[in-house]
């Protein structure tokens, strides 16, 4: 009976909705969704389904119940068709949604079959996505970035559209000013194909105002729902017109290297559009900005700045970027142009003419006859002058005639000269002073002149002069009996006076009396070669090529064998072209030292300061084989030492000459002024504390403001190379260890002529690739050498990080076994060095690196204990300098104080790098940017590779930064292979960099970043980072594929054997590599092995 009575219930229930359902009363939607067509689409019942008996959902429009749900069990024609569906909450579901599912839908629900209903219809549309989600905009002449810019004479028709949407979206054109959107008439309309998807369409037609050059419209898309399409797109309509017919353009002369910043205008900016003509015909856009509320839209195509008022910044101004620059802007009301023409200075070098037979210098006397010639010349000066001769006093009677004016271009700077012939008439003076200055157009920018006295030794004076000739004559002759009267007088008197007083000593008084006599400035000269001499010779006798054994220093002759040297000969195309040097010699040979100026670059670790010792040493031995043969004086200054030290010749009496040398500043000068020759050495501006200050002489001589005669040799890294004196400097550059290089050192300074033992060491080098590619720096084959000789035990490193390590851990494994001999117990300071990392990171990450410490403040910071060990090792090193106080009475104020830097920058840099990894391994990363944004990469590439090396953490922390920026992204290929532990990110950050875009390996590249990008493609091939479908690795051909790979310049391929290795072979072309020609062999090779296959 229970069971009948349950029955009829349900079936009464069913009746009751049914009824309902098919009811079309009420069909005024209580909520409203969206559905897209092809997925499953969710209509929310918005009910407590889990404690309702029944559930029914009616199609209202069509009269039909879809499904119903009684205690759980689901029935109706939608749920057995598999059309529809029901969640446990009462939310009906849509298997696949379909145009015709659009409607009115009802869901009914009740607690039990004994309780009313509750109902409520909701209406449901289906959307389309259309593939394009934004207004597509017509008549686009050029697209910057997002920005769809046309250029039009008067008026123009604009054309919007959203293509395949549903619903239809409707759009509108509007005018964007500074103060607000209005709107343009337009013409809207919309169609569809199938009944599903529409197309919508607006156009409008736009016509400048009088004073507009510049309109932003912008295609609106209104009710758009689940935002569909975004809001809006926007063109911007520009002005045709001919700038310079339209504004003047205002001229600006900037220096070569200084900061560029053109404004704009004062008006309320609504947009800004900033043109460049390089050769002041066609403009090509560099900027296009809108300013829309707080934002602005910023799209470049150059290393240009747009600040926020709308001025063009650059912040390094080079001859490259000379020509106009229009501003164009309009507020939406009105605009205007603004026109620049910028033309890019370099001064002269020397900043002043030269005068033929004058060796360089602003004033000379020339020996001339009456009617000579005379050559005046301007070198290395942007833009062009004229020159003009003539007379200093405007009553000198010269005629200059057959002026003969040549222009000679060099690269981006000119070369003029002048020369003249003169007629000097006037033959009653034997001297006339003449003048050779530039004039013209652009004569006010240089304020160039140099003058020179003419000698005429033959010219004697004539008889229309011979009256005046007589008295002078005369009154010089009475004048010069004056002076012989007094001085004989003088003498009596002294000798008088000389004898009375002899006669007041006593028979045994030893007073010494006498007129005191000058010094031979000679003699001063002399010993002040022999104190510097004195000085060299302790620096280059004491040469360690492994810092931790001190009882074994070497003479630098007996250890330095030449690396790679090449010479800068010209550039083309933007790239500096290099030649190789037969010999360092050569360095201060008329080839190396053209200007005068030379600046020696090398990576760290290269040899620049063993180099300068091995300078110094030839020079100190006048060796028949050095170029320094008959130099007179050799300055060698570490300019590490020199932080705060403004003058050159307060540094060399404080770090060259002995505290007890009577010389002082001023006679330093006075010798270095009369020798025919000097050679200044300046090692380590990369490591210079001041190299930013604009005040010191350093600075003066290598702008040859100071010392123009001397030759001067400054050496740096490459990633420190002054910019200041860069373009007017002769540039050489070291390139580190060959094989012939490594095996020399061998048996000049490690084994002797054992070839057995030569043998040995080059074979445990070539069976580890990374120690092999590491060892092309000689700083680190120096040491592996040594440490290979004193340890049988084979070495493989697989990053520059384990072998520091090792040879750091070598270091103090050396001194705990001396100091066992010595029963000396406590000896455990090798792991704890965290003040030391922070000193280190300090001194790297300031503005002005300074790697030098004070003795006292360094052993107070460390400890006596830390600081002794670090000493004993090698690791620091204590250099005692001449310290003279500022005051009146500085004799009394000289003093030695005691110095210590590390034995290399490298350490520097391996410790700093432990206070990095340490700072990066927390989970904090929001202020990386900032925390590593004082450490260049280029200038501490290796405190960069410490720290990836030293903690994975940090590395993948480190290499994601670099991987942001492009200057950087190729110096993470280095950083990458720190990482001894491959992991998931690691393999991640690979396949982005070989396959997101093209892999270069350039000639330029050291040859450890050549390998180290082929390492990366190896990796990438090892661990599939690309997919198969590119085919596999094992040739060539395929590996070029698969990874895009772009070898620059030239190249030579060949296959060789069955091994599939691949010898990549550079060359070098003169002109354009179809019509040059090949210059004299291979300049590079590297060789690879691709993986094998499986």
């Amino acid at each position: 009976m229970a069971i009948l009575d349950t029955g009829l219930r349900l079936a009464l229930t069913i009746i009751i909705l049914l009824s309902s359902a098919t009811s079309l009363e009420d069909t005024d939607c209580e909520q409203t969704y969206y559905v897209e067509i092809g997925t499953k689409g969710l209509i929310p019942c918005l009910c407590n389904g889990s404690s309702l008996a029944l559930i029914a959902w009616v199609n209202v429009n069509e009269g039909k119940t879809l499904l119903l749900r009684h205690d759980d069990v689901k029935r109706g024609d939608g749920y057995e068709s598999g059309e529809y569906d029901i969640y446990p909450n009462g939310s009906l579901v849509i298997n696949n949604v379909t145009a015709s599912h659009e409607s009115v839908y009802r869901v009914s629900t009740a607690i039990s079959p004994l309780h009313d209903r509750f109902s409520k219809n909701i209406c449901v549309h289906t959307t389309v996505k259309p593939a394009i989600t934004i207004p597509v905009v017509k008549e686009c002449s050029n697209t910057y970035g997002t920005t769809c810019v046309k250029s039009t004479t008067d008026s123009v028709e604009v054309n919007c559209f959203v293509k395949d949407s549903r619903p239809a979206v409707k759009l509108s054109w509007t005018i964007r000013t500074h103060g607000g959107d209005h709107i343009l008439p337009s013409n809207y309309r919309n169609f569809t194909t199938d009944n599903v998807t529409y197309t919508s369409h607006v156009t409008a037609t736009f016509s400048f105002g009088e004073s507009s050059v510049l309109s932003l419209l912008v295609c609106r898309s209104n009710s758009v729902p689940l935002n569909l399409v975004e809001d809006e797109n926007v063109i911007l309509i520009e002005k045709e017109m001919h700038y310079t017919s339209v504004a003047n353009p205002v001229r600006r002369y900037l220096k070569i290297h200084s900061p560029m910043n053109l404004s704009c205008t004062d008006l309320g900016l609504n947009v800004v559009i900033w043109k460049w003509s390089p050769e002041r015909d066609a403009f090509e856009t560099l900027y296009v900005s809108i300013y829309q509320k707080s934002n602005y839209t910023k799209v470049s195509n150059r290393e240009f700045k747009l600040k926020d008022e709308g001025s063009l910044s650059l912040q390094n101004t080079l001859v490259e970027h000379e020509g106009l620059y229009a501003c164009v802007y309009d507020n939406g009301v009105g605009g205007g142009i603004v026109l620049y023409d910028v033309i890019v200075m370099v001064d002269p070098t020397p900043v002043f003419p030269v005068i033929d037979g004058c060796n360089h210098q602003q004033y000379c006397v020339l020996e001339k006859q009456p009617q000579d010639v005379l050559t005046c010349s301007v070198l290395g000066i942007r833009p062009k002058v004229a020159l003009e001769w003539r007379a200093f006093r405007e009553e000198t009677d010269i005629d200059f005639t057959r002026h003969q004016f040549k222009e000679t271009q060099r690269g981006d700077v000119y070369d003029i000269s002048l020369t003249v012939n003169f007629d000097f008439t006037q033959t009653t003076q034997n001297k006339v002073t003449v003048e050779c200055r530039a004039v013209g157009e652009n004569a006010e920018l240089f304020s160039l002149s140099t003058k020179v006295d003419l000698l005429f030794p033959n010219v004697l004076p004539t008889e229309q002069g011979s009256h005046t000739s007589t008295i002078t004559i005369i009154a010089v002759v009475v004048i010069m009996m004056m002076i012989i009267i007094a001085a004989a007088v003088v003498i009596i008197f002294r000798i008088r006076a000389r004898k009375l007083k002899l006669k007041l000593n006593k028979p045994g008084d030893t007073e010494n009396e006498g007129i005191p006599m000058m010094e031979n400035t000679n003699g001063k000269a002399e010993r002040f070669i022999e104190h510097l001499k004195a000085k060299y010779e302790i620096l280059y006798d004491s040469v360690q090529p492994i810092p931790y054994i001190k009882d074994r220093m070497y003479c630098v002759d007996d250890v330095f064998v030449e690396g790679g040297i090449e010479y800068m000969t010209h550039i083309y195309k933007k790239e500096a072209q290099w030649d190789k040097l037969s010999s360092y010699q050569e360095l201060v040979k008329e080839k190396c030292l053209k200007t005068k100026r030379q600046i020696l670059e090398g990576e760290p670790g290269y040899g620049k300061s063993t180099l300068t010792l091995q300078l110094l040493y030839d020079w100190c031995k006048s060796l028949s084989k050095t170029s320094l043969r008959g130099g007179d004086v050799m300055i060698y200054l570490r300019l590490r030492q020199l932080g705060g030290v403004q003058s050159i010749l307060n540094a060399i009496r404080q770090f060259i000459l002995p505290m007890d040398s009577d010389i002082i500043e001023e006679d330093i000068k006075e010798i270095l002024n009369q020798m025919k020759t000097v050679l200044v050495l300046l090692d380590g501006f990369d490591e210079y504390p001041d190299q930013e200050s604009t005040e010191t002489d350093i600075y003066h001589i290598m702008k040859k403001k100071m010392f123009q005669g001397f030759n001067v040799i400054l050496t740096t890294r490459p990633s420190c190379v002054p910019k200041d004196f860069a373009p007017h400097s002769d540039r050489v550059r070291l390139t580190g260890f060959g094989e012939e290089a490594r095996r020399k050192y061998v048996e000049k300074a490690v084994v002797g002529k054992c070839g057995e033992a030569v043998d040995r060491i080059m074979r445990k080098l070539e069976e580890n690739p990374v120690l092999n590619d590491l060892c092309q720096v000689p700083l680190f084959f120096v040491t592996f050498a040594h440490m290979t000789y004193e340890d049988e035990h084979s070495l493989t490193f697989n990053s520059v990080t384990s072998f520091v390590r090792y040879m750091i851990s070598c270091f103090h494994s050396h001194m705990k076994n001396k100091m066992k001999d010595e029963n000396v117990t406590n000896f455990e300071l090798e792991n704890e060095h965290k003040i030391l990392d922070k000193i280190a990171f300090e001194a790297l990450s300031g503005k002005n690196q300074k790697i030098v410490w004070n003795r006292e403040q360094l052993l107070n910071q460390l400890g006596h204990e830390f600081y002794h060990q670090y000493l004993r090792i090698g690791i620091f090193v204590e250099e005692e300098v001449l310290t003279i106080e500022d005051t009146s009475n500085a004799q009394n104020h000289i003093q030695y104080n005691t110095e210590v830097h590390f034995y290399h920058k490298i350490f520097c840099e391996w410790y700093a790098a432990h206070y990095v990894a340490e700072q990066l391994s927390g989970g904090n990363t929001d202020c990386i940017d900032e925390f590593l944004q004082t450490l260049d990469p280029f200038d501490l590439q290796y405190l960069y590779r410490f720290a990836c090396g030293l903690n994975k953490t940090a590395g993948e922390k480190i290499i994601q930064y670099l991987q942001q920026k492009k200057e950087s992204k190729k110096f993470a290929i280095l950083c990458m292979l720190e990482l001894e532990d491959k992991s998931d990110r690691f393999l991640n950050s690979v396949s982005d960099l070989v396959s997101t875009e093209v892999t270069y390996i350039k000639e330029k590249y050291s040859k450890l970043l050549q390998r180290s990008t082929i390492q990366i493609l190896d990796v990438a091939s090892k661990n599939q980072c690309v997919s198969r479908s590119l085919g596999h690795t094992t040739g060539f051909t395929s590996l070029k594929q698969k990874y895009r790979l772009r070898f620059a310049d030239v190249i030579i391929i060949s296959e060789a054997g069955p091994e599939m290795s691949i010898a990549v072979t550079f060359v070098h072309y003169q002109g354009s590599a179809a019509a040059g020609r090949r210059r004299s062999g291979p300049t590079s090779t590297l060789n690879y092995r691709p993986p094998q296959s499986a």
